[in-house]
């Protein structure tokens, strides 16, 4: 007969052998599967107990998944029962899980986790790990959890037993499905089926069934697709999606969350640092459209050619913009800004030459100043262009011109054409620093805004204009006064 410590030792190695990830807490959980408690469990094992052993460990060792061998699964603080043929819940999964139970917390904790003050829908629940979770660990939460395989049904209503959640076997992205909730769910989370063909690599997923592995479709996209399509009606206003996804999905599902309404669609990593899940929520009254600048391009090409206002990033603070060659648009920004006739909005362009789409020229001095500090924190005064938006004769017969030393507000200016852009903050108030700042500042008189995260600061550009042969610099800002006058005199 061999001791309980020996044969885990003995199992460890086969299970090393094969090339297994985790020999020894797999050997350790077979034997608890057979004695019970290892410390509690007699010294040796029984020759019919060996025999146990040493095949659990042999399928083991040919990839069955030790969940499959056990019938038990781990998933935040509860332990499931586990069956073949039925999804195997992944520890990464409990991070979408937080995230929609911090998601719920929000919404109950107000209302003191009275009886159904949240209600949470998980769709394709699988063995109903997460929708288990968010019940019990929200005190009166209401939760339904839908999946319409019949061996992953079966086993959800056993995991479920005993806590608030109403099990639905239909299909999770149909719109017929729990129709009556349309409109009244707080919080929707999913770990659908996602995988792109051909994509699985770890040979114990092999062992979970197709259906519940591929998303369809060469990326695996259609199933998370139909289910943010799904989770966009059964939502209030305001309601969260919390959605797992691989790693290369991110970007797609983001885009397609903006295309049905969500607003801000996020992709949130787990602990490996990989896109993990994707969080968004629905518009509610108030709300104003942010694009992180990835996904900006074609919605503030499109404000900024129907003359609508936009924030954007800069190198400095986020500044409010119009096209400066549409008269009603910068008589929009010079009204949301508050800013008297006689204070015309500098204009960005993208890159050095396109100084020509708003000034009438540019002086030999000027030109070697712009080639030796564009892109950059350096503000040129040039004789206006003809087709600018606002009386140039009485506003001096110039513009203010630069390129930001920002990459992402020059690739934005690509698509956008030059943009007459002033500091996004109310005459006054502090500039706006963030998206929240300027969000608070000018609401929905902006049509788009723009969002890079938190911007460096408030230092000033340096602002040069030109008598004659003579630099006049109207505003020190970075750029020294001495590098500037080497520059000028060597033009």
């Amino acid at each position: 007969m061999s001791s309980v410590r020996g044969a885990i030792r003995q199992g460890a190695y086969i299970l090393a052998e094969a090339g297994v990830d985790s020999p020894t807490p797999d050997a350790k959980e077979l034997m608890e599967s057979i004695v019970g408690e290892i410390f509690t469990a007699p010294a040796t094992l029984s020759p019919a107990q060996e025999r146990e052993f040493f095949t659990l460990v042999g399928k083991r060792a040919s990839r069955i998944p030790l969940q499959y061998l056990t019938g038990k699964m781990y998933f935040r603080r509860r332990t499931l029962k586990a069956a073949e043929g039925v999804f195997i819940v992944r520890p990464e999964t409990e991070m979408v899980a937080e995230s929609a139970i911090a998601a719920a917390r929000e919404v109950a904790r107000p209302l003191g986790y009275r009886e159904g003050a949240v209600r949470v829908v998980d769709l394709c629940a699988g063995s109903g790990a997460i929708a288990g979770a968010v019940a019990d660990e929200i005190p009166g939460a209401k939760v339904w959890a839908v999946e319409m395989d019949p061996k992953a049904y079966a086993l959800a209503k056993e995991n479920l037993q005993g806590l608030q959640v109403e099990l639905v076997c239909a299909d999770a992205t149909s719109a017929e499905t729990m129709r009556n909730l349309d409109g009244s769910i707080d919080v929707v989370v999913s770990n659908p089926p996602y995988v792109p063909e051909g994509d699985v690599a770890q040979a114990e997923a092999l062992c979970d069934p197709p259906s519940a592995l591929y998303g369809g479709g060469s990326n695996g996209l259609e199933i998370p697709c139909q289910i943010i399509d799904r989770a966009a009606r059964l939502l209030r206003d305001g309601g969260v999606l919390v959605m797992e996804h691989a790693p290369s999905q991110g970007a797609d599902l983001c885009a397609h969350a903006r295309k049905m309404g969500y607003v801000q669609p996020c992709i949130m990593k787990d602990l490996t640092g990989r896109d993990r899940y994707l969080f968004a929520r629905r518009p509610k009254m108030g709300d104003m459209n942010v694009y992180p600048a990835s996904e900006a391009a074609q919605p503030l090409q499109e404000a900024a050619q129907k003359g609508e206002l936009v924030v954007i990033p800069t190198d400095t603070v986020y500044g409010i913009g119009a096209d400066p060659r549409n008269a009603q648009a910068v008589s929009k920004l010079l009204a949301a800004k508050g800013r008297t006739g006689q204070m015309p909005p500098p204009v960005l362009v993208s890159a050095l030459e396109d100084w020509k789409l708003v000034a009438a020229s540019m002086s030999p001095k000027m030109m070697a100043l712009a080639r030796a500090f564009w892109p950059g924190a350096l503000t040129l005064i040039l004789p206006a262009g003809k087709n600018l938006g606002w009386d140039t004769e009485a506003k001096g017969g110039t513009v203010a011109v630069r390129v930001p030393g920002l990459a992402q507000t020059r690739e934005l200016l690509k698509l956008t054409g030059p943009l007459a852009v002033t500091s996004a903050n109310l005459h006054g108030d502090d500039p706006a620093q963030n998206v929240s700042d300027a969000q608070g500042y000018f609401g929905e008189e902006v049509a788009i805004y723009v969002d890079e995260g938190p911007t460096p600061g408030p230092v000033p550009s340096t602002i040069v204009s030109q008598r004659g042969e003579e630099m006049v610099i109207l505003r020190q800002g970075v750029i020294p006064e001495e590098e500037l006058a080497r520059v000028w005199e060597s033009a």
